[in-house]
């Protein structure tokens, strides 16, 4: 079987992470980020691999979580896509 590589070629995946997040110009879901990268980079990263770079990445003060969204700091949170699929809740009775 052919599988895809799990290593990135001059660059760890906190800076792919970041780069995606950078070029996108918006906060992305971590299953976007995970899929954008695995695009990007041929590679097969599970999501097991990402999380914990997402979250050293946050402790050390690069990302922020909104709304099960991943931004750089200063970053524009939503995207065009997760606008789309946000619900208005307000006025529901919970």
């Amino acid at each position: 079987t052919n599988r895809r590589p799990r290593r990135l070629r001059g660059m760890t995946l906190k800076e792919a992470i970041v780069e995606i997040l950078e070029q996108r110009g918006h906060g992305l879901a971590a299953s976007e980020i995970l899929r954008e990268l695995n695009s990007r980079h041929g590679t097969d990263f599970a999501r097991e691999s990402l999380s914990p770079q997402i979250s050293r990445l946050r402790q050390e003060g690069h990302l922020e979580l909104t709304d099960r969204i991943w931004h750089l700091r200063g970053q524009p949170i939503t995207s065009p896509s997760s606008d789309n699929n946000k619900k208005d809740i307000e006025g529901d009775n919970i």
